[in-house]
C-alpha cells in the first residue's frame, strides 16, 4: 500500500489521486469488503446470535479537557445538529469498539479527531486550495490549529491529524494507528452499520438515544456527494464512484 492519507501523502498531493494511488485504494478496500461481507451479510439477514459483551455509554466518560471542550465549541458554532451528532456519535462508537476489542487508544486524540473529521465542510474550513482539496486535508488542520492552541506534542497532535485525512480510504489498519483504525470503523458504523456487528446492539441504540440521528439520512449524503463532485481527482469522488460509499450510506440500516 502506498502512503495514501498520510499526512506526508496529504502535504505532498493536496489530496489529489494519482493512477497508483486509485490502484492502491480499490485493491486495499475490496480486501477489506471480501473480509467483511460474510458478517455484514449475517448481520442484516438478522442471524447473528452472539456479539461481544454489552459496554454502555453511560458508564463512560468522554474526555473533559481544555482542547476536547474546545473541539466540541467548533463544531457545533459551525456545523448543523446533524453532524453535531454524527461527529459525537463517531467518537462513541470508535471508542466502544476499541473498548470491546481491547485495543489501547488514546481518547482525547480519537475525542478531537472524530469532532473534526468532518469540519472541512463548513464554515471557514470549507474552502478548498491547491494545499488543502481534500476536505479532510482541512478538518486536518484544523485539528492541527486546535491542538497547537492547547499544547500537544506535535506526534499526538499528527495522530489526530492523520486519523481524519485517513478516515476517507475505505480500508485502514492498525498499523496506520490505532486512532486512525477505530475511528475509520467508527464513521462507518454510524452512516452505513458497518462493524455493527462488532458491539452489542444495546450498546448501538444507547448511542443513538444519547445523539439521535436527526436528518442525517436526508442530508449528510448532498453534503458529501457535493464535496465529492466539486474535487473529482480526491477520494470522496473515488469512493463514491468506484468503491460503492453513495450505495453503502443509502442502504443503512439506520432510520
Amino acid at each position: 500500500m502506498r502512503d495514501v492519507g498520510t499526512l506526508a501523502w496529504a502535504r505532498r498531493s493536496g489530496g489529489r489521486l494519482e493512477f497508483a494511488d486509485r490502484v492502491a485504494l480499490a485493491r486495499r478496500a475490496s480486501a477489506q469488503l471480501v473480509r467483511n461481507l460474510p458478517a455484514l451479510v449475517v448481520h442484516r439477514l438478522g442471524l447473528q446470535r452472539r456479539y461481544p459483551p454489552p459496554v454502555d455509554p453511560d458508564a463512560l466518560v468522554p474526555p473533559d479537557s481544555a482542547a476536547a471542550r474546545a473541539a466540541e465549541t467548533e463544531l457545533r458554532e459551525l456545523a448543523p445538529p446533524y453532524m453535531v451528532h454524527h461527529s459525537l456519535r463517531t467518537y462513541w462508537f470508535s471508542r466502544l469498539l476499541g473498548e470491546a476489542s481491547g485495543l489501547a487508544f488514546d481518547d482525547e486524540v480519537l475525542y478531537v479527531a472524530s469532532l473534526a473529521h468532518d469540519l472541512g465542510f463548513f464554515g471557514p474550513h470549507a474552502r478548498a486550495t491547491p494545499d488543502a482539496e481534500c476536505f479532510t486535508i482541512r478538518g486536518a488542520d484544523a485539528a492541527l490549529a486546535l491542538a497547537a492552541r492547547h499544547g500537544w506534542e506535535p506526534a499526538r497532535a499528527e495522530r489526530a491529524a492523520e486519523a481524519i485525512t485517513f478516515h476517507v480510504n475505505g480500508a485502514v489498519a492498525l498499523d496506520d494507528g490505532h486512532e486512525a483504525f477505530l475511528m475509520q470503523r467508527g464513521v462507518l458504523l454510524d452512516v452505513a452499520g458497518m462493524y455493527a456487528w462488532d458491539l452489542d446492539p444495546r450498546s448501538v441504540r444507547a448511542v443513538f438515544g444519547r445523539h439521535p440521528l436527526l436528518d442525517q439520512r436526508e442530508q449528510l449524503w448532498p453534503t458529501f456527494r457535493r464535496e465529492a463532485n466539486d474535487h473529482p481527482r480526491c477520494r470522496g469522488h473515488f469512493a463514491n464512484r468506484w468503491l460503492g460509499f453513495g450505495l453503502l450510506v443509502r442502504l443503512s440500516p439506520w432510520r
